[in-house]
């Protein structure tokens, strides 16, 4: 491999290197922009019930709060995606040197997908971000969905009321849960194999 193209592919490295940093820092604003968001909408939704505007209170709590963790959460993941496979193709660029040259040259993204406790963290991480969003979807669709019960049938009933909305909020929950697993097992499975060079 000549200079002219060491040159290259080291321009190309660094711009990579730029872009998984970029992804890093736009996780980070999508999470404080979205709790941001979700704060405010809750805040809203209980506004909205202390002054017995129930429908007001129902439609936030139970569909914009839900549906904007949801959303988040897809945002999240797309980044975090993005980061990935610029990352694994970093490491299918140290490999790609390491065999033209014969020695190592770059090896940070190959060090750090050796010591898996690294690796095992991001997974946590991972699960930890669509655990979190996934409860406050649930959290939030029961209340909405109980308020929008509760009002409209007799006290007596609350009970059967909260099992109602809280199934109905489960399944909703579930679904948004192992969409969002699914996609954060793919992001470390996918992008820890040993790319081809």
């Amino acid at each position: 491999m000549n200079q002219q193209v060491v040159n290259i592919v080291l321009e190309e490295y660094k711009a990579l290197r730029a872009e998984v940093l970029l992804c890093l820092e736009r996780r980070v604003t999508i999470i404080s922009f979205g709790l941001t968001a979700i704060a405010v909408l809750a805040t809203a939704g209980v506004t909205a019930l202390n002054y017995e505007i129930t429908s007001a209170a129902v439609l936030i709590l139970a569909v914009l709060v839900p549906g904007t963790s949801a959303y988040v959460l897809a945002l999240w993941l797309a980044e975090t995606h993005r980061a990935r496979r610029a990352s694994h193709y970093l490491w299918r660029i140290e490999r790609k040197l390491e065999k033209a040259l014969e020695c190592r040259s770059l090896e940070w993204e190959g060090l750090l997908r050796q010591k898996k406790g690294i690796y095992a963290l991001f997974r946590v991480h991972y699960y930890s971000t669509v655990g979190w969003f996934t409860f406050v979807l649930f959290v939030s669709a029961w209340a909405g969905l109980y308020i929008l019960v509760e009002d409209l049938t007799s006290w007596q009933r609350t009970v059967a009321n909260a099992s109602i909305s809280g199934l109905v909020s489960f399944i909703v929950s579930l679904l948004v849960l192992v969409w969002g697993l699914s996609k954060a097992k793919a992001l470390t499975e996918i992008y820890n194999r040993e790319p081809e060079v």
